[in-house]
């Protein structure tokens, strides 16, 4: 959550946001209910919003349903 407020990521940083927020989402898919799910797909495509991936982030918005 950190990084997605830091107003100034370095592109390491943008990087770590986007493989954390992978993690995340693998490890609900382990373990999670579906509401755990949408999460994971809701801060992916959060990530990569904040990025300025629009058509990744639009992607994985539409996977919460």
């Amino acid at each position: 959550w950190a990084l997605l407020r830091k107003p100034d990521r370095t592109s390491e940083e943008n990087e770590k946001m986007l493989y954390a927020a992978f993690a995340s989402a693998y490890h609900h898919a382990e373990t999670g209910t579906t509401v755990d799910h949408q999460r994971a797909e809701w801060l992916i495509a959060r990530v990569y919003a904040v990025l300025g991936n629009g058509p990744e982030a639009l992607r994985h918005a539409q996977r919460c349903k």
